[in-house]
């Protein structure tokens, strides 16, 4: 700037400088209780702006030790001054893994930020899976092979997707070696059969494969006891030789009786 003049004018004006060090929130929303190894979970989480002016290029990662995922980022763009942002990663993650770092990275002006937060991981089985029990139980035996009629139940809290039903230890055979029972829901109810020949003992287990939301693969088994077996002859009502028998001595002892009654006038015609 030139303000002429011998002297060398100048121009003095106070002004203020607010320097802004407010930065990103990152907001765990929603994780599973537990982390089952080689499976994959969705963790959702919020982004909050506490800022007087809008972040830019907002993107999103996950990492750590035996952590992969789906998406390599997500790219939540901009967030203005004291909003919010939500977004979803399928986070994968093996034995190894103790905790997951998920990085918030953001353009504030020219400079570049990142913000981080850590989430701690919890082994073990799932408390709000799908659970499975099986009841009313019924095992027929047709010469050639078994069937196993039953009921299966949803007792968890999630939904078993692609629900199939099949046994182990046996020879897979007749109308239904493997069974779909398909999706059922929490608190659903579903008869099921299995067909099968050639069992090793006295009892067989029944094998139900089924996935959750993600396509994690989960099974479990029971084991079924085929002693108490119905036979086909006993399914459909057909009587044993010793009882046909009885019932033809029975019936011609009546009809003899009736013949000697008659013979000595004790049964007359109605006049």
């Amino acid at each position: 700037m030139d303000f002429g003049g011998t002297y060398g004018n100048y121009l003095k004006y106070p002004f203020a400088v607010i320097v802004d060090d407010q930065s990103a929130v990152i907001s765990i929303t929603n994780r599973p209780d537990v982390f089952e190894p080689d499976t994959t979970h969705t963790v959702a989480f919020t982004i909050g702006n506490l800022r007087t002016n809008a972040i830019e290029a907002v993107e999103v990662t996950a990492s750590g030790t035996g952590v992969t995922t789906k998406q390599t980022s997500l790219f939540l763009g901009t967030i203005d001054a004291n909003k919010a942002a939500s977004g979803n990663l399928s986070v994968t993650t093996t034995e190894e893994t103790k905790e997951v770092t998920f990085d918030v990275t953001y353009r504030n002006g020219a400079n570049w930020h990142t913000e981080s937060v850590t989430l701690p991981l919890e082994s073990g089985v799932s408390k709000t899976g799908a659970e499975l029990i099986v009841n009313n139980v019924e095992v027929k035996n047709s010469g050639s092979y078994y069937t196993i009629i039953c009921d299966v139940n949803n007792a968890g809290l999630t939904t078993a997707k692609a629900l199939v039903v099949t046994t182990e230890g046996v020879t897979k055979t007749g109308l239904y070696p493997s069974y779909v029972v398909g999706s059922m829901d929490e608190d659903g109810l579903s008869e099921f059969e299995v067909t099968f020949s050639n069992p090793a003992g006295d009892n067989v287990t029944l094998v139900f494969t089924y996935k959750d939301a993600n396509g994690n693969v989960y099974t479990e088994k029971q084991t079924v006891p085929i002693t108490s077996a119905v036979t086909e002859a006993q399914t459909t009502g057909e009587s044993s030789p010793v009882a046909t028998v009885l019932i033809v001595i029975v019936i011609l002892v009546i009809l003899a009786g009736g013949f000697v009654a008659w013979k000595k006038g004790k049964i007359f015609a109605r006049k």
